[in-house]
């Protein structure tokens, strides 16, 4: 049998729901193998499919999709870390400071700027003056 092999507009149903499952298979605990027996096709479809752009393109839609809908309970939980009492170590409050100033656009990748190297060295500064820095102003 062979397979036929042809560029795809669109994604059927089978992948758009192999998506989905593989948006939660860590969670659900499913492997490709089972995630390939529910939808009744082979999983080396699965990693065939994986390397096609649009089946690629449409994941990593999906992903960013739901990391959307958990932006409200990590903001809250980045508020905790943050806090003056927070019982977290100074080095998780800086690497959230971090990520909070990256998602921002205050803190640029490293391949943009050069001067990231620095801020790994700033780790020893405390959470407050590494805001203060960056002109970020605690509630």
């Amino acid at each position: 049998m062979t397979i036929k092999r042809y560029k795809a507009d669109h994604l059927s149903d089978t992948q758009l729901e192999c998506i989905e499952l593989l948006l939660y298979k860590d969670i659900v605990g499913m492997t490709h193998e089972e995630i390939a027996e529910q939808l009744g096709i082979n999983a080396k479809t699965i990693y065939m499919w994986k390397r096609e752009e649009l089946f690629q393109k449409k994941l990593t839609e999906r992903a960013v999709e739901e990391m959307d809908t958990l932006a409200p309970d990590l903001f809250i939980w980045m508020q905790k870390v943050m806090s003056p009492t927070s019982k977290y170590k100074e080095s998780t409050q800086v690497k959230t400071a971090e990520l909070i100033m990256k998602k921002l656009g205050i803190l640029k990748q490293v391949s943009e700027v050069e001067t990231t190297a620095t801020i790994m060295d700033n780790r020893k500064q405390t959470v407050e003056e590494l805001m203060k820095s960056y002109g970020i102003k605690r509630d």
